[in-house]
């Protein structure tokens, strides 16, 4: 059931991360805040499919780190978005820092 949730969870940061309209967002997340939104979300991410897939946190982290370049390089090419260095780092932020708290806690 975990791996399940974890897909779905993947799937709607996806949908979120790429809107099929060209309408303006209603909540304006910029500067820190659009950056925190990020890493909470890919550390979430992180937390479930470390639950869900536990002997294969390497695969997991590069998957998911791929994902987030994939999203990024997606924005680059809709007019309405842009890609983001800095909401890489952001991605890549929150995955280290749940994959290290993981490995220190639980010695994996």
């Amino acid at each position: 059931m975990i791996r399940q949730a974890f897909w779905c969870a993947c799937f709607i940061v996806l949908i979120i991360s790429l809107p099929p309209t060209g309408e303006a967002d209603v909540i304006d997340f910029s500067g820190f805040w659009d950056k925190m939104r990020l890493s909470v979300s890919f550390g979430g991410l992180t937390v479930l499919g470390l639950i869900a897939y536990p002997k294969q946190p390497r695969s997991l982290v590069i998957g998911l780190a791929a994902l987030g370049v994939m999203i990024e390089l997606t924005q680059s090419f809709a007019p309405w978005q842009y890609a983001d260095f800095s909401d890489l780092l952001a991605i890549l932020t929150g995955i280290t820092v749940v994959r290290v708290v993981w490995a220190v806690t639980f010695r994996r």
